[in-house]
Order: structure tokens, then C-alpha cells, then sequence
């Protein structure tokens, strides 16, 4: 194999330019129910419509579903909770749900289940605490949308209304004929608008009284693989030319911002013993990629880099006389963000008074604020007073 990714750098738009005949997606414009397969996304605008059921669901003509979202499986076990609500309002089987798309053997079963991030929508990260609440919803709305167009084309296939047909793992049912979801619209687009939110029960959804899956114990679709050995972790994904990267720092504040800490030299000879790694500086970033990832890793570790220290944060034995000093100092300012009435008058008040302090872990960068944020949140909290 070629190490094709270290002899030209292209982006993913001058590559379709190129070679878009080998990409495939779907659109959602310009096609009726049951006509056409889907087109594939345009460079300048590739992501499938969120408001379009056909960019959650897409059926197959063996009488299966696939879900497509960017949220995939990390071990939370969100992805079967995700799919638990397609089969749910769909009436259909766990075994007939697949997350992302269908891994086949050369008879054409299914073996496993991956996620093509060119053709999934763009739902959000994937989050333990939040990804049900935020996305289940959309996806309920999704499957409800796409009952109720199978359902219409299911009454004018069988000649029953809608009202009278029954539906059992994707089969349904009037008038003593039946026809599968495959048949109807297998590999087709149902061209029907999601429906943005619905929660669990609420009209048009299934009633909380007829849930067959949700709420209920369902074995995790992706445990076996892992406990198989046959699941790929996103890190032991390999591709030709692939290099590995590490983050070099000292250890506290961020790269850029004035005040923290910055990197004054970089030795480049510590670590001339692992040639094939190198050192990456862009202003005050410091990095190392190569070939091979231990190399890499070692080469972070004694990377000799001189820095220049800010003195944000003590040693750990001086830490809370730290941020002790630094609030008297006025350095960590108060944060209110909800105030109803004069709180100080009403604690003068009171008449009886308690007062507590409170010591929160640190913690460093995160989604929620930069790393100095870990004093502010402990000295918050000690100030904290109640009437």
C-alpha cells in the first residue's frame, strides 16, 4: 500500500470535484414516494435534511430499517435505545433495526452495523446524560412520520383504509391481504416531513399503554462484537499513510491566551533518538506525529520544551490556600446568572444563618469553560451563603 496520505493533502470538496461518481448518497428533493433512488449529497451542502424522515430511516427491500445519526456508540448503550424507538413506533423487531449502515457476508446477511459519517445527519455529539433526551424525540417523530406514509400507501396497495390496517414486525395487515415495508418502499424515499419532537406517548406516538420495547430490558446490539474481539474501536482504526498526533504542554493553562503559559523553546534533539517522529509548533502550540504510535508517545513524554510559567495553579498541597488568596484578591470574579430580590438584605435578616464551605475537584479544559474555570466553580461554591 501507498502512503498516499503523506504524498498530497486534498480536501474533502476538491476530492469530490474529483471523484464524486464514487461517492454515494441520497437527496431528498425531486423524487414521489416509492420512484427513484436517492442522488448523492452536493459537495458545497452534503448534509442529509434534518426536517426529511427519509434522512433518519432508510428502509430496505428485506423489510429492515436502518436509523442514520452522527450520534454513535461509544459503550453507553444509546445507540440501542435509539433503535428500541424506531422498532417501537414502527412495530417492528429488534432484529429488523440497524444502526448506521448493514455489514453483509457474501450470502447477503447482516453481520454488524457501521456509521458512514457522509451520509448520516448531523444530530450532535454523543453524550450518556443527553443523547436520549435530546435525539430520541426527533427519531420518535421520524418513525411516526414514516408509519403513517406507509401506512397511506399500504391502504391504496391493499385497497383498506388506513384506519383498518395492522401492522406486526414491519408486516401489514387488511382485508386478508398483506405487504412488508421492504415491498412498499425497499431502497426507495418515502418524501414525507419528520416530525421535529415527540415524546413517549404523546399523539401521535404509540400511548405509553401499548409500548412493547421502550422502558422494557433489550440486549445491547453491540456487546457481542466487543466481547468478541471483532468490534474496531476508532483507535485501531489503520489506513495507509495514517500518523499518529500528540498534544505537548506543560500541564496547566491554554495555548494562545495571555497570561497562561507558553512554550519559550523547543528542543528538537531530545528526541533525535525516534527520527521518525516530528515536532510540530505553530505559534504556541507544540505537537509530534508519526508513523507509529508508541514512538509518538514517547516522544511527547521527553520532548524537552521550555516554558514560560504563569504560576496559574500551586502544587496540589497549596491548591485551596491558592484560590483562597486569589479571591480575596479579587482575581476569581462572582458569577450570578439567576437573581430574584436583595440577598444580602434578606440575610441580614434572617433569622437564623448558615454558613458552609465547600471544596470542588478541579478539573481542566472542557465544554463548559477554560481551565481556570476550576477555581472559579471551587470559590462560587465557598462563597455560597443560605438564609
Amino acid at each position: 500500500m501507498t502512503d498516499v496520505l503523506s504524498e498530497r493533502e486534498f480536501s474533502r470538496k476538491s476530492f469530490l470535484k474529483g471523484g464524486g461518481a464514487l461517492v454515494v448518497g441520497f437527496s431528498m428533493a425531486g423524487l414521489s414516494a416509492g420512484k427513484g433512488l436517492a442522488a448523492a449529497p452536493s459537495p458545497d451542502g452534503y448534509l442529509p435534511d434534518i426536517t426529511q424522515a427519509d434522512s433518519w430511516l432508510k428502509f430496505t427491500p428485506d423489510n429492515k430499517v436502518m436509523l442514520r445519526t452522527s450520534e454513535v456508540e461509544l459503550g453507553q448503550g444509546t445507540g440501542t435505545g435509539f433503535l428500541k424507538v424506531v422498532a417501537e413506533e414502527l412495530d417492528m423487531d429488534m432484529s429488523q433495526v440497524i444502526y448506521g449502515s448493514s455489514v453483509k457476508d457474501s450470502a447477503g446477511n447482516h453481520l454488524a452495523s457501521k456509521t458512514d459519517t457522509w451520509l448520516v445527519l448531523s444530530t450532535g455529539g454523543i453524550g450518556g446524560s443527553q443523547s436520549t433526551v435530546r435525539t430520541s424525540p426527533r427519531i420518535r417523530g421520524a418513525a411516526v412520520a414514516a408509519r403513517q406514509k406507509l401506512l397511506e400507501l399500504a391502504s391504496g396497495h391493499l385497497g383498506v383504509p388506513a384506519s383498518s390496517l395492522s401492522v406486526n414486525r414491519g408486516v401489514i395487515s387488511g382485508g386478508g391481504r398483506s405487504v412488508t415495508y421492504g415491498e412498499l418502499i425497499g431502497d426507495k424515499l418515502l418524501n414525507v416531513k419528520a416530525i421535529p419532537h415527540l415524546n413517549p406517548g404523546e399523539a401521535p406516538a404509540k400511548p405509553l399503554s401499548q409500548l412493547k420495547l421502550v422502558g422494557k430490558r433489550t440486549p445491547r446490539f453491540d456487546i457481542p462484537a466487543k466481547v468478541t474481539g471483532a468490534y474496531t474501536y476508532a483507535h485501531n482504526v489503520r489506513i495507509p499513510g495514517m500518523l499518529h498526533g500528540r498534544w505537548v504542554r506543560l500541564g496547566q493553562g491554554a495555548y494562545g491566551t495571555d497570561g497562561f503559559s507558553k512554550p519559550l523553546s523547543v528542543d528538537r534533539s531530545s528526541i533525535k533518538h525516534l527520527p521518525n517522529v516530528k515536532v510540530i509548533q505553530e505559534g504556541d502550540f507544540v505537537g509530534v506525529v508519526g508513523p507509529n504510535e508508541w514512538e509518538v508517545v514517547q516522544a511527547a513524554q521527553q520532548l524537552k520544551v521550555t516554558w514560560k510559567d504563569a504560576g496559574i495553579l500551586p502544587g496540589h498541597a497549596n491548591l485551596w490556600k491558592h484560590y483562597r488568596e486569589m479571591d480575596s484578591a479579587g482575581k476569581i470574579p462572582a458569577s450570578i446568572h439567576v437573581q430574584g430580590g436583595d440577598f444580602d438584605a434578606a440575610f441580614k435578616a434572617a433569622s437564623k444563618t448558615v454558613s458552609a464551605s465547600f471544596n470542588y475537584p478541579t478539573r481542566g479544559p472542557s465544554r463548559w469553560g477554560p481551565p481556570a474555570s476550576s477555581a472559579t466553580t471551587c470559590m462560587r461554591a465557598a462563597r455560597t451563603r443560605t438564609a
